[in-house]
């Protein structure tokens, strides 16, 4: 693909960035699953955030098993998923 304003082949650094941000609480039936589809993603300026709502169920677990394939991650008690998401 070209840059219309320069004429010059689009590079990877010219693409934008893709920041997803998961909001989870007691989600370890499906959080691996999710980390598993954004990790998959052939887009290649993506970055994956995990704001965990201090879970009770190995969701905590999960998050640190993955920490490899996250940019950020967090596990505490928060006020709402809209917190979740500002702290992400």
């Amino acid at each position: 693909m070209l840059i219309p304003e320069t004429g010059r082949p689009q590079s990877k650094t010219d693409r934008p960035m893709v920041s997803v941000i998961v909001a989870v609480k007691n989600a370890s039936a499906t959080l691996q699953r999710c980390i598993d589809s954004v990790v998959e993603q052939t887009w290649p300026g993506k970055e994956l955030t995990v704001c965990d709502g201090a879970s009770s169920d190995g969701t905590r677990a999960i998050i640190e098993r993955n920490q490899a394939n996250l940019a950020y991650w967090c596990s505490q008690r928060h006020h709402g998923i809209y917190d979740a998401w500002n702290r992400g």
